[in-house]
């Protein structure tokens, strides 16, 4: 495993912490994709070379609330312990958050990528034709590296040049370190317009982000964007359907869900609620959202 080390690490609480944020950095490279650190401390004592006891105290500190973190989450902690009956083993609390950050630089990546084979390949094929019809074999080299030069000065140039699967919207997001936005990219505007057929999909995802860069407090994290973008499109398109209000409030979640499984249900029901609520600039409506807050925390509805 691996993990990116963000700067914030030494200007945060953690600063001049060193066995913590030597911990902090070996718990991110080894846990599970869910941020798991299912180890016990006399491994990670014998990995990270810290004394058996400080990797102890230190993993009870990151467990309690700490005032001064920039991070909220559950009042600053970086560990909750995975099973109360014994003392070690945790998740880390905003892995997913750094986790989301890795994929939006990979989405970016790949599609600089992208457009780098594409044009490689362009170059190429132009290249071989031209020669083939006008150039004779002693000068080919020659040619060639003239060609190579002149793709190079291109590429500095054009970086935004053509890419076979460009950013077609950028969405602002939270839950990033700093500011940072989401890239829908023109597959996921061309997959929505097949899903979606009635819809005009480009004029909703504009709607869309009409709407976040007008409630900077309600945007949504890059885990959840697409998911809340589909919402608000499949609401277009079903809009002669029924409203979100008092008689379509959600039921709780199933029985036997893992804890994992049903934050993830409630992270979909609420960014579906919040799309319908958002697209259709539906009034706040207390009794619907509290009925619908208690759904989602599995008290039922009355």
């Amino acid at each position: 495993m691996f993990a990116k080390v963000f700067a914030s690490l030494w200007k945060g609480s953690l600063r001049g912490d060193r066995d913590g944020q030597l911990l902090m950095i070996y718990a991110c490279a080894n846990c599970d994709a869910d941020g798991v650190l299912d180890e016990h401390p006399r491994s990670i004592a014998e990995a990270t070379g810290i004394p058996v006891d400080v990797v102890w105290g230190v993993c009870r500190r990151f467990c309690e609330p700490d005032p001064d973190s920039r991070s909220h989450e559950a009042d600053g902690r970086r560990f909750e312990p995975l099973d109360v009956s014994r003392p070690w083993g945790w998740r880390i609390v905003n892995y997913a958050k750094y986790r989301n950050l890795r994929t939006i630089d990979d989405v970016r990546e790949q599609a600089r990528l992208r457009q780098r084979r594409y044009r490689a390949q362009s170059g190429s094929a132009s290249v071989s034709r031209s020669l083939s019809r006008h150039v004779t074999h002693g000068h080919a080299t020659s040619l060639l590296s003239h060609h190579a030069e002149a793709e190079a000065e291109a590429e500095a140039e054009k970086e935004n040049d053509y890419c076979p699967d460009p950013i077609a919207f950028e969405f602002p997001v939270v839950g990033v370190e700093g500011e940072s936005t989401f890239p829908v990219l023109e597959s996921h505007v061309v997959r929505w317009a097949e899903l979606y057929p009635g819809v005009d999909v480009r004029s909703e995802i504009r709607r869309a982000l009409g709407w976040a860069e007008a409630n900077p407090r309600r945007r949504k994290t890059p885990a959840g964007m697409l998911r809340f973008l589909n919402a608000w499109i499949a609401k277009a398109q079903n809009q002669a359907g029924p409203q979100i209000g008092a008689d379509t409030a959600p039921q709780g979640p199933p029985k036997g869900l893992s804890r994992e499984e049903r934050e993830a249900l409630q992270r979909q029901r609420w960014d579906e609620l919040e799309a319908s609520r958002a697209r259709d600039s539906l009034p706040e409506d207390g009794q619907a959202m509290e009925r619908f807050e208690r759904a989602l925390r599995g008290e039922g509805v009355s």
